[in-house]
């Protein structure tokens, strides 16, 4: 919980192709330049479509490097 209260204003949102071993509050990895957007992530909610050529909603809050 101290991760996700920390950039409590810090979150993204992005789109994919379905990626089913996916645990929410695991925490991922994301360097995007083109939105200038690096750092590492925790899950906070995402959806799986049920069908075959759906996309995936991820929403993810960014956590610190280190907590003191």
């Amino acid at each position: 919980m101290l991760y996700d209260y920390s950039y409590f204003n810090n979150s993204i949102t992005m789109s994919s192709v379905p990626i089913y071993y996916l645990e929410p509050n695991s925490i991922i990895s994301v360097d995007d330049n083109l939105s200038n957007i690096h750092g590492y992530f925790t899950l906070s909610k995402f959806t799986i479509p049920l069908t075959y050529n759906g996309t995936m909603s991820i929403t993810a809050v960014k956590i610190p490097q280190k907590i003191y």
